[in-house]
């Protein structure tokens, strides 16, 4: 790669983020006209109850993000270009309606990498007779891994870690929520379709991220059957400190204290589902028949550190003998752990992160590079002009790619600079 190229590509995203910087100061506070009143002593507490109630059963509210990427990745194969360009890596508008005072509804189209799609499309009842409870309808995130759930705004990095993409990502269900023990406590069971093939049904192409398996992208794409059964999902989080934020960055407001979760999911699959190109042997006869997914992971914030740990056990069952020794499970396992530390209190941050990824303990499955193993080293430094919402962030990252046999290790490192928005 050419120190030029990313010193280039350095000066103009930070100058383009510093003249937001500058426009993102000119803020009224984060007080609500309400509470000023309150405050003031204009009306009672109980009258800013009353209008507060009023104007959530009709309130509709326009947020968004654009994050601009610059990316440089050598590549091995003299076939296929090095990577030097800069592209959108996300376009979002988030619109939220207040139907009534216990029902809401989102809806969040994307526009990057020169496609559409949409992201969050669901309805939310929260009945005010049952204390922390709620229903979502939709398609919506998959309780399964807060490194996919935390939104895209609020990351250490770049790109969520390789790990996470062992989770199922947002999916078309219905989730049920239940907090206890003032949010202490958390719990979540969740029925899905799954993995979606396009033409299943007349919106499936603005669904096509409504897939399993991210990181097989090469084994899975293309699927020639539905699933036989819904996917079934349950997660529990416990936090002692109480209400904890799924951000990540020590910042002013985002709250300190530690939590740690536990998720699981289940489907099964027709014989027909998936022809699996990443099988070491039996090639396309062999299809998915079902498959299980655990998750550990947990989160600490507090004196400038935030720390996040995510293991991931996924299994894969085939439909025929995909090996030699009649052995039909894959096995995978992924380890996550990051951390970044403000060195300048809600400005400047340096992050670290370290990924291992087995793809298969039984050697009869591959990652999308043919890859056995898969070690990643991330290193980072943020700059938040205005915290989460308005950012610059650099990445490089280290990859190790254990190959079976003989195989070349492909050149895979990259260097990212992203710059983020949102309101």
């Amino acid at each position: 790669m050419r120190l030029s190229r990313m010193l280039g590509a350095a000066t103009l995203l930070t100058s383009f983020v510093l003249g937001a910087n500058a426009y993102a100061g000119e803020t009224i506070g984060n007080t609500s006209l309400l509470e000023l009143l309150k405050e003031k002593g204009v009306i009672t507490a109980d009258e800013a109850r009353s209008v507060g109630k009023k104007d959530q059963a009709h309130l509709f509210t326009v947020g968004g993000r654009v994050q601009v990427q610059y990316k440089s990745a050598e590549q091995s194969n003299s076939a296929v270009e090095d990577t030097n360009q800069f592209f959108i890596r996300r376009a979002r508008l988030t619109m939220d309606a207040r139907l009534s005072p216990w029902a809401s509804a989102r809806f969040q189209p994307e526009w990057g990498g020169g496609k559409f799609e949409a992201k969050d499309v669901y309805v939310k009842l929260t009945p005010p007779s049952l204390s922390g409870f709620a229903v979502v309808f939709g398609n919506q995130y998959v309780g399964f891994s807060r490194e996919a759930v935390s939104s895209s705004n609020n990351l250490h990095f770049v790109e969520r870690t390789v790990t996470s993409q062992f989770a199922p990502f947002r999916n078309m269900g219905l989730t049920v929520h239940q907090r206890l023990m003032d949010d202490m406590l958390k719990l979540e069971a969740g029925i899905f379709n799954g993995s979606v093939r396009k033409g299943a049904f007349k919106t499936a192409t603005q669904f096509a991220k409504n897939q399993m398996y991210h990181i097989d992208a090469g084994g899975f794409g293309g699927s020639v059957g539905q699933p036989d059964d819904f996917m079934y999902t349950a997660r529990v989080d416990f936090s002692p400190s109480g209400k904890f934020k799924w951000t990540q960055g020590d910042l002013p407001g985002s709250g300190h204290g530690f939590e740690v979760g536990l998720a699981a999911y289940t489907q099964r699959f027709g014989d027909r589902f998936a022809a699996n190109a990443n099988l070491v042997s039996g090639g396309s006869a062999n299809g998915l028949s079902e498959t299980q997914g655990y998750n550990l992971d947990g989160a600490f914030r507090g004196a400038g550190l935030s720390v996040e740990f995510e293991a991931i056990l996924r299994e894969l069952k085939f439909s025929g003998p995909a090996a030699p020794s009649g052995n039909d499970t894959a096995n995978q396992l992924a380890l996550a752990l990051q951390a970044g530390y403000m060195v300048v209190p809600g400005k400047i941050e340096l992050a670290a992160r370290y990924e291992n990824i087995d793809f298969d303990a039984g050697n009869i499955y591959t990652g999308p590079n043919g890859e056995d193993l898969l070690n990643a080293t991330t290193i980072g430094v943020n700059y938040y002009a205005n915290g989460h919402h308005t950012k610059v962030q650099a990445n490089y990252v280290i990859n190790d790619l254990n190959m079976p046999g003989a195989t070349a290790e492909p050149d895979s490192n990259q260097f990212l600079i992203q710059v983020s928005h949102y309101f």
